[in-house]
């Protein structure tokens, strides 16, 4: 078992984060934590946050919805369900003999 503890000056401690399997953290969110579990080679990082940096979104276009692509294929649909109706519904005409 080792006994960890990194600072880093104006930033806030975010959590650990090791190299799988072979390395198993006792506190992932404790700012000192242990390692409970160590075989073979294996990383250790700490995260953390600095406060100051500004939290902006990265990337990407918010533009609305056109409707009309969404619901074309139903409306045509609804039109060939209805065109169907009409021709089953509609009386035939009887031949006059």
């Amino acid at each position: 078992m080792a006994t960890v503890r990194v600072d880093a000056e104006g930033c806030t401690f975010s959590h650990w984060e090791s190299s799988g399997p072979a390395c198993v953290i006792a506190d992932v969110s404790s700012r000192e934590t242990t390692t409970v579990m160590f075989v073979g080679n294996c990383w250790i990082l700490a995260y953390y946050v600095d406060p100051s940096a500004p939290s902006v979104p990265v990337g990407g276009v918010v533009m609305p919805v056109n409707k009309l692509p969404v619901f074309a294929p139903y409306l045509a649909l609804f039109g060939l369900v209805a065109a169907v109706a009409v021709v089953i519904a509609k009386p035939r005409k009887k031949p006059e003999n």
